[in-house]
């Protein structure tokens, strides 16, 4: 007797065991959990005082265009000085600099003028007695002139190489969403600018500044990977421990635990990406070292009929980076799913990073909703800073000296889209104004960090699905199966359950398992 099938619902299909990359549509709820947040906000605020800390000791020497031209700092000054002389020579105020003038000497001189330029002009205009009311206008012209060339040499200023790699991604960043965004204007315009394009922008983000690191400030990457392993080794496995713990077992697991998790797992935590990078420093030592027969006549035709060997190395190499590509994400995901050393981390890793076409899916499927909630995220806070400065300064009637806006706005200057960093005039602030302007700015700059904090979180929270779902392809091992080390029953925001709760409810609610 023939079977017969009523209609299907739309409602009634289970999406996750239709299409199983619909998971990592979660990791919005996970990534937004208060107490990992803040995690990942320590671990981006440590990351940019350790990088502070690295510019102090290496000092600025790292020029505008530097890394774009991949040049070194001999190059950059002598380009900082063209560009210098040519601001200068466009100003009113002659200016000449000694023939033995350092690059720093010439910066602080043009300062100088600048300031002495704006000050006689002012002076004049003052002198002069304007009543007509237009004086006022004149004053913020010369302002706002003061401020744009200001600027210009302010631009011209060498960085830390933290604070020169961080301005450079943060314009490739830029670069890459601009690119996606409709060109505005017409194309025949002759002072329009060229629409960026988006593979040039990734490229520079992810192929010029690691070369140019490696290349020209070895020893600053190497300090920096060290130090940065160690941030993640620690309060990276603290936050993953918890990720894996919510997307496994709904449950949140209380900080503490999870930090004397990465404290047991450090060496592997900290291990598990440095492993295939001294895997291929060893191969390139072992390559070099036999490279040498070819120094000696004779053994030169011994090192060519061995060469094989050599292409052999070379595709163990590749093979490592490709691994280390697809897979180095996921990594602490790995540790922190199944409790393991680094070597059994990366054995499951390579191995599931061998299905490149599901890792691409689930990769790429991270990646656009990532960027649109990071998106979401960042209007949020944009917008809480636009609105409490708009609000905050509305009864507020002080003028602020030598600049043509009220003390409050002096003091809290705009932030948008294509600025996030202030642009305080600290001169035209009296003493107790310089000192609220700090402290409201690193008020700022702690919100500004948070889309930094949601980005790190979100990237736990994808890597470790996407480790859940190739896991389950690749052994068949179900979502729920995680090493558990006594996580506590049924703890909902660090609340234990009563006595005799089931580890994990099945009709656990979706809110429920995205809170966690």
């Amino acid at each position: 007797m023939a079977t017969t099938h009523g209609p299907v619902r739309v409602e009634d299909i289970d999406w996750r065991s239709a299409f199983p990359f619909v998971n990592l549509f979660r990791c919005f709820r996970l990534a937004i959990h208060p107490p990992r947040l803040l995690i990942c906000l320590a671990l981006v605020i440590l990351h940019f005082l350790y990088g502070g800390l690295l510019d102090q000791a290496f000092g600025p020497r790292v020029h505008p265009g530097d890394i774009k031209a991949g040049v070194g700092e001999a190059d950059g000054v002598v380009r900082v000085q063209a560009e210098l002389e040519r601001i200068m020579a466009s100003m009113p105020v002659t200016y000449r600099p000694g023939a033995d003038d350092g690059l720093a000497t010439r910066l602080v001189h043009a300062v100088r003028v600048i300031e002495k330029e704006h000050e006689d002009e002012r002076a004049a205009l003052e002198a002069a007695g304007d009543e007509t009311g237009d004086g006022s206008v004149e004053l913020a012209r010369l302002w706002l002139v003061r401020q744009r060339r200001l600027g210009q040499v302010a631009a011209l200023q060498p960085r830390g190489v933290f604070q020169a790699a961080l301005e450079f991604k943060v314009d490739a960043l830029r670069r890459m969403a601009t690119a996606l965004m409709p060109a505005s204007g017409a194309a025949d315009e002759a002072d329009a600018a060229p629409h960026p394009c988006f593979f040039e922008a990734a490229g520079d983000l992810c192929w010029r500044l690691p070369c140019w690191l490696a290349c020209r400030h070895p020893g600053w990457l190497l300090l920096w990977m060290l130090g940065s392993g160690v941030l993640w080794a620690w309060l990276g496995g603290t936050a993953g421990r918890m990720v894996a713990v919510a997307a496994t077992l709904q449950q949140a697991l209380p900080v503490g635990s999870a930090m004397t998790f990465a404290k047991r797992k450090f060496v592997w935590l900290l291990l598990a990406p440095l492993v295939p990078i001294i895997g291929i420093g060893l191969v390139w030592l072992a390559m070099a070292v036999v490279g040498l027969v070819f120094n000696v006549y004779a053994l030169d035709i011994v090192g060519a009929i061995l060469f094989p060997l050599a292409l052999a190395g070379g595709f163990v190499v590749v093979l490592l980076l490709v691994g280390l590509a697809g897979g180095g994400a996921l990594l602490i995901p790995a540790i922190c799913v199944e409790g393991s050393e680094a070597f059994d981390a990366l054995t499951r890793v390579y191995n599931y990073a061998l299905r490149p076409w599901r890792l691409l899916l689930y990769y790429g499927v991270a990646i656009v909703h990532g960027a649109a909630t990071l998106a979401f995220v960042s209007l949020i806070v944009l917008g809480t800073i636009v609105v409490t400065r708009a609000f905050a300064g509305t009864f507020v009637f002080t003028s602020a000296s030598n600049a043509p806006v009220d003390l409050f706005h002096a003091m809290v200057p705009p932030i948008g889209w294509d600025a996030l960093d202030d642009r305080v005039d600290w001169s035209a602030l009296g003493f107790t104004s310089t000192v609220a302007a700090s402290i409201i700015r690193f008020w700022i700059l702690l919100l500004l960090a948070v889309p930094g904090a949601y980005a790190v979180s979100y990237a736990l929270s994808a890597c470790t699905w996407i480790y859940l779902l190739l896991r389950r392809v690749a052994d068949g091992t179900d979502f729920e199966d995680v090493f558990d080390e006594g996580v506590p029953p049924g703890e909902v925001f660090g609340t234990p359950a009563p006595e005799g709760a089931p580890a994990a409810s099945e009709g656990a609610s979706e809110t429920s398992a995205g809170e966690a």
